[in-house]
């Protein structure tokens, strides 16, 4: 039974604990607070659960010392340190991985409540299931299929409990963790949960990652073994007696379990059997656990690596890399150890249909990408050499396609193959950020996962199969050449005699993909048909997406220790050459560089290149612009059909506004991407402008495994921008139609003088200006709102007088504010606004457009806002509008609203009615609604009740 102090008892050895209280007793004291509240419920598991296995507090108790000595180690616990980063304080057991103040709480939390599902406390029907039990009212049979009911989604229902119960949800908002409720709910769940699923089901809160959290509380829970958890059962003999025959398994196993402990990253369980052939089911139970547990942290590592964020993947170093159960029969040591190894071909399938979401091209990019590595490591090593070139040749033969990639890159060794090519999520780009900087910052590769090689399997696979080989075929200067041949992911590497001579590899991919043939049948047949017809024309077929058309690499053109490397790339198809000559991004251009800036930061080059002209690609891949209107009457968007002699050809054209290059990879996100799109919504002279952004970093910040998206440092960005500062050019902002983004904004990168120096603006007189030149002027600029727009000359003089230049009001998102708020204020006469009440209470849509509630602040302003005759409401830009609150209509509104004598509907369709009429209209009168009320019977009696209330008002 519990005693007094088993909180003190249940704590006092955690070092988890120890650190937390150290580091944020308010956090430590909730998590006490809770214990001390729902203790009793955990307790009575015992009571339903009597002849299983402990899940009480005793178990809870356990699981800490599991997850402290075996999952972490006790080691890396006690020399763990907390670091401040970025205003949070995080628990780092070495340099990479760590826990946060929270997760850490919520930890110590999700212990206590994972098991909860399985007390009779929270549920009123296992309470008289306990009744009726002690007073055989219910049979033995009946109650052990509902306590395997309550155990089999005990998960589900301790997610249930805390999602609902109000004492826990009371303490949690007490202490600042009621933002925390739903994520404990998950990571309750999800210690039952397979960890594939865990990183695809549940998403970081905050700064937590639910999904860690859950596998963490799962793997500790799964390698809480051993016999402090049968303490409580009399004998053997009472066992055999009185449990059932699953019971007595679970029972017997654990006792046989002695103890465990780790020894660096090597976990051991001591287990003894005294007859191994009456207890052989010892054996399986034990096995079973096994390979649940090897399993468990299996995936783990598989996803960990195949995780969004470096963070995540760092704790597989902190896992125990192997553990092992040693037997003991009758007192003899018996060795059943065995390798944790990892499923590969469960690797290639998450490869595939996780990362890179089934688009083999990917496959391709990974290919070439390591070619341009292994040619631009050599040109470091050794310097210059004759012609750097990439070869790829997609041959068809019989069902099959064989497509091969060849280099004149470093090459590998025996040992690179061993240590690299066959281990998964190895890099030696990684090792080598680590181990030479100097050397990677001169590189600047684009390896670093250690998984790109695998995306060749997606070649290989044929529905649910993989059908075909793979083939490497290497020298290195200085070693023996090798020849790997695979077969299939999980099936053993072929070593085999080579007789190459060349330094650098060529890898074979031999497949049956229909899609993969067909799409290079389909372009090869292109480029026939067309130079059959005397047309010049290349094409470089890879584009990441055949619904988007993206390129894959963008760049064959590198700067290796400040010397510029060009790699020649040659394609055929089926014999027949489709390109043959290095990849830039400017072949594909229509336009002229109008600047361009470099930063460097730290390690990395950054490159802005602004062209005026749009970037062109197509659904065959990249075709230099030059070829592209060689074949087309004019350039533009969408599909085109050419008429050849081998009959019709159909073909897709999109236009890219940026581009942004990583290391020869194109990329489609990234972080602060809002600045550079802001540069496409602007003009330079009239036409339309594009961008490029190269980033040549040593270690590039993917955010994905796809290498997709890249965070770059808005100091990067603000220096870049800065840099555009300093030029000639002059954007003309354009539109603001889909770009977010404010002044503010440039502030914060520390980029205002770009805005006050280089963005020029359009006033209500239409001519263009920058800030700095208005503030020559003597002036200040303000954005109008519509009504001014239109009605220019009744404002100029007060403006004048003012001391304002009036921009258009295209500009308001990006000020945010405008001459209204200039001279208004907000009302705020009524407790509860009928208009921003029911905004905030109702997502609707046309009351959404409503931006503000304001009083007339300024005299003469009111006075020339008067001439329009009873202004209610005042159109600001696009559908965004303003009520005026000293309108005698809205101050009517507003008076029926606190006296409960209009319902938030008629407001709603008040609103609705004077949407409608600012999509036409630079403000909106009585008069106007007086209209609507005439063709609108719904509105007419909302209309007719203001009014009459107007009119007793006068009387």
């Amino acid at each position: 039974m519990m005693h007094a102090d088993v909180l003190e008892f249940l704590f006092k050895d955690s070092i988890l604990f120890d650190k937390l209280e150290e580091k944020a007793p308010e956090k430590a004291e909730l998590v006490r607070k809770v214990f001390e509240k729902f203790k009793d419920h955990l307790e009575s598991i015992r009571i339903l659960f009597s002849d299983f296995t402990d899940h009480s507090v005793d178990h809870c108790k356990t699981v800490f010392k599991v997850l402290e000595e075996l999952v972490i180690g006790k080691d890396l616990l006690e020399k763990s340190e907390w670091k401040n980063i970025r205003g949070k304080w995080r628990l780092y057991l070495d340099d990479n991985a760590y826990l946060t103040e929270d997760e850490i709480t919520l930890f110590f939390l999700a212990i206590l409540f994972h098991d909860i599902g399985m007390s009779p406390k929270i549920d009123n029907r296992l309470r008289e299931l306990l009744e009726k039990a002690k007073y055989g009212e219910i049979k033995k049979d009946e109650i052990e299929e509902i306590k395997k009911i309550v155990r089999e989604t005990h998960h589900l229902r301790s997610k249930e409990f805390v999602e609902k119960d109000d004492d826990l949800k009371e303490l949690m908002r007490k202490y600042g963790f009621g933002k925390y409720i739903s994520a404990l709910a998950d990571i309750v769940e999800g210690h039952r949960i397979d960890p594939c699923d865990l990183f695809s089901r549940f998403r970081r809160v905050y700064d937590v990652r639910v999904s860690l959290l859950a596998f963490l509380l799962e793997i500790a829970d799964d390698m809480d073994i051993g016999s402090h958890r049968v303490e409580r059962f009399l004998s053997e003999d009472w066992i055999w007696l009185y449990l059932g025959r699953d019971n007595i398994k679970h029972v017997l196993t654990n006792m046989s379990v002695e103890t465990f402990y780790r020894e660096g990253d090597r976990v051991e369980y001591e287990v003894c059997i005294e007859d191994l052939e009456k207890y052989s089911f010892i054996l399986e139970l034990v096995y079973r656990w096994w390979d649940k547990i090897e399993n468990r942290i299996d995936r783990f590592c598989t996803l960990g690596i195949l995780s969004e964020r470096e963070d995540l993947d760092a704790w597989r170093f902190i896992l125990p890399s192997r553990v092992n159960f040693r037997f003991k029969v009758k007192g003899n040591e018996a060795d059943c150890s065995k390798r944790f190894e990892v499923d590969r071909r469960v690797f290639a399938d998450l490869l595939s249909d996780r990362v890179y979401e089934g688009e083999w091209m990917y496959a391709f990019r990974e290919l070439i990408s390591n070619a341009f590595d292994a040619i631009k490591r050599r040109a470091y090593e050794e310097g210059k050499f004759n012609d750097p070139h990439v070869n790829v040749e997609i041959e068809f033969k019989g069902d099959w396609t064989e497509i091969v990639v060849e280099d004149n890159g470093i090459g590998m060794s025996m040992r690179d193959i061993e240590d690299y090519l066959l281990k998964v999520g190895r890099s030696f780009y990684h090792e080598l950020r680590e181990k030479e900087p100097e050397k990677a910052r001169a590189i600047s590769p684009a390896g670093y996962y250690g998984i790109g090689f695998l995306s060749s399997f997606m070649l290989l696979k044929n529905g649910d199969d993989f059908e075909g080989s793979i083939e490497i075929e290497t020298m290195r200067n200085g070693y023996d050449a090798v020849k790997v041949l695979i077969l299939n992911p999980n099936l053993p590497a072929v070593m085999l005699k080579s007789d190459r001579r060349e330094i650098g590899t060529r890898v074979k991919v031999r497949c049956r993909r229909r899609d993969v043939r067909e799409f290079f049948e389909r372009v090869v047949e292109f480029v026939r048909a067309l130079r059959d017809e005397g047309k010049r024309i290349r094409v470089f077929p890879f584009v990441k997406d055949e619904l988007f058309y993206e390129p894959s690499i963008i760049s064959s053109v590198f700067g290796v220790e400040d010397e510029k490397l060009e790699i020649r790339v040659n394609v055929k198809i089926d014999s027949y050459e489709v390109w043959n000559e290095p990849i830039k991004p400017d072949l594909i251009i229509d336009g002229e560089k109008l600047t361009q800036v470099e930063v460097k930061y730290g390690n990395d080059v950054y490159r802005l290149e602004v062209w005026k002209g749009n970037i062109y690609i197509t659904s065959f891949g990249l075709i230099p612009i030059e070829d592209l209107k060689n074949i087309m009457d004019f350039m533009y968007e969408g599909e085109h059909v050419l008429e050849t002699k081998k009959g019709e050809i159909k073909f897709w054209v999109d236009s890219l506004e940026q581009l942004i290059n990583v290391n020869g990879l194109s990329c489609n996100y990234l972080s602060f991407y809002k600045f550079f799109d802001f540069l496409t919504v602007c003009k330079v002279n009239g036409q339309d402008v594009s961008v490029v952004l190269t980033v040549e970093s040593p270690q590039p910040n993917f955010t994905d495994l796809k290498k997709d998206e890249i965070v770059i440092d808005p100091k990067v960005v603000g220096m870049i921008f800065n840099e555009l500062s300093k030029g000639y050019v002059y954007f003309d902002f354009i539109t603001f139609i889909g770009h977010n983004i404010s002044i503010q904004a440039f502030i914060v990168i520390s980029a205002e003088d770009f805005v006050k120096k280089r963005l020029r603006l359009n006033d209500v007189y239409g001519n263009w200006i920058t800030l700095e030149e208005i503030e020559k002027s003597g002036k200040k600029p303000l954005v109008a709102i519509r009504l001014i727009e239109d009605f220019y000359d009744k404002f100029r003089d007060f403006f004048k007088k003012k001391g304002y230049h009036i921009l258009q009001p295209i500009y308001l998102n990006f000020f945010g504010h405008s001459a209204l708020d200039e001279f208004s204020e907000s009302c705020d006469e009524c407790e509860h606004c009928a208009f921003r009440y029911l905004k905030r209470l109702l997502l609707i849509p046309n009351i959404n457009n409503l931006s503000s509630v304001v009083k007339i602040k300024n005299d003469e302003f009111k006075k020339i806002l008067n001439d329009f005759r009873d202004v209610v409401a005042v159109t600001l830009e696009e559908d965004k509008y303003s009520m005026i609150a000293s309108s005698p209509f809205v101050k009517t509104v507003c008076k029926l609203w606190r006296e409960n004598k209009i319902a938030g509907y008629s407001v709603l369709k008040l609103c609705s009615i004077i949407e409608r009429i600012c999509e036409n209209k630079a403000y909106v009168t009585v008069e106007d609604l007086e209209k609507y009320a005439e063709i609108d019977e719904k509105f007419r009696e909302i209309y007719e009740l203001v009014k009459d209330e107007m009119n007793k008002g006068k009387t």
